[in-house]
């Protein structure tokens, strides 16, 4: 399918509007997506035997939780994440362990690429992607305004959404 991905809504609303959409529709599209409250998330028992991605599981959700941007439903995007996050920590560190060009043994005696950085490649731009989708990045998380200290009224926002019409 071309274009850009659809956007939940929760998301639209942190990043601020910026598709202008007026707050009745923006009403109407929340009340039509399914409500969906945060709830904390325990790692998947597949992830269990990866401590380095569960214990990074652990940390992302907790974060995520507290800001209300996961839910039940993101458990395995997240434990994807963690498990892309794992393996590329696993790759780096035979990376660093043995040196990034090889010596091929065999016939032809070639020194090659350590096949490991392929494989780093490989995980980071799969904990990137994932990472993206939770606002995980500098760049997807400065699109969101988070509201933490509670929302505040401006009254310039109050004016431009009133139905009162100048004469």
């Amino acid at each position: 399918m071309a274009g850009r991905k659809a956007k939940p809504i929760q998301i639209k609303v942190l990043e601020g509007n910026r598709s202008k959409l007026k707050k009745g529709i923006l009403a109407k599209m929340s009340e039509s997506e399914p409500e969906i409250t945060p709830v904390a998330l325990i790692p998947p028992k597949y992830l269990s035997k990866d401590k380095v991605a569960v214990e990074y599981y652990k940390k992302i959700a907790l974060m995520l939780y507290k800001y209300g941007l996961v839910t039940e439903i993101d458990i395995d995007m997240l434990a994807v994440h963690a498990r892309a996050f794992s393996r590329w920590q696993k790759a780096e560190a035979e990376i660093d362990t043995k040196a990034s060009m090889l010596y091929s043994p065999g016939t032809t005696g070639y020194v090659t690429h350590n096949p490991y950085i392929n494989v780093s490649k490989m995980y980071y731009k799969q904990y990137l992607e994932t990472g993206r989708e939770f606002g995980l990045t500098p760049s997807s998380r400065g699109r969101m305004i988070l509201d933490v200290a509670g929302k505040k009224e401006d009254p310039f926002e109050g004016f431009l959404n009133s139905k009162t019409k100048c004469s």
